[in-house]
């Protein structure tokens, strides 16, 4: 189900990137399937129901590089993201529609059939290493202490 309100900056929510077709859809590269993400800013005047987000992977990069950093999340995330330890995509950013978003859910309530969804926010001290990132990812380290 669709984010139906403005999320904060550090929720971690759900995003459904599309699924790669060969249909010309999708280049080689581009972010795709449906993955964890984390808002870096939640609004802007004018802009109703656009988000920016950073997405996460599970997989390290190749070698180290300063537009990605490792984040240890202090609960698991509902299956299959349950891992701990996540690597944020800051030069993979994007703006994306609330339609693309959900909260994470851990399978359904017993009695009401409901989704139980689960609130994630990361800690202020994980934003800024990850907006540290997304500044080097657009080639503004300058702006970063």
């Amino acid at each position: 189900m669709s984010l139906q309100y403005p999320p904060q900056v550090g929720d971690v929510l759900l995003c459904d990137y599309p699924e790669w077709v060969d249909n010309g859809d999708l280049a080689i590269g581009e972010m795709q399937k449906r993955r964890l993400v984390v808002v870096l800013h939640n609004r802007l005047p004018y802009r109703d129901r656009l988000v920016a987000v950073a997405p996460f992977s599970t997989t390290p990069p190749r070698q180290s590089v300063a537009y990605q950093c490792k984040v240890t999340f202090e609960k698991p995330p509902p299956d299959p993201f349950s891992s701990l330890i996540k690597w944020a995509k800051a030069d993979m950013i994007n703006t994306v529609s609330y339609d693309r978003l959900s909260l994470p859910y851990d399978g359904k309530d017993a009695a009401t059939s409901r989704r139980k969804y689960v609130k994630i926010r990361l800690p202020k001290e994980d934003m800024e290493k990850i907006k540290r990132c997304v500044c080097i990812s657009l080639g503004l380290q300058t702006l970063t202490p």
